[in-house]
């Protein structure tokens, strides 16, 4: 059973990456349910979806990973 995880990070190219990271080496283990490039708009989504992991980016404009946290 693969873990549901939620990305957050306002840069288009890390949420590439950690896209492809996870569909080539994790398959299986952790399956991306969703991703946003804005805290506020993710927060939504994650309250719906209940993804068990999220990556967060620390510093992103408006909001930062912990203070979303």
């Amino acid at each position: 059973m693969s873990i549901p995880v939620y990305i957050v990070d306002d840069d288009d190219a890390a949420r590439q990456r950690l896209e492809y990271l996870f569909s080539e080496f994790m398959e299986g283990e952790l399956q991306l349910v969703g991703q946003s490039g804005q805290p506020a708009e993710a927060i939504g989504s994650i309250l719906s979806l209940e993804p068990e992991m999220i990556f967060l980016d620390v510093e992103m404009p408006g909001m930062s990973g912990l203070e979303m946290a």
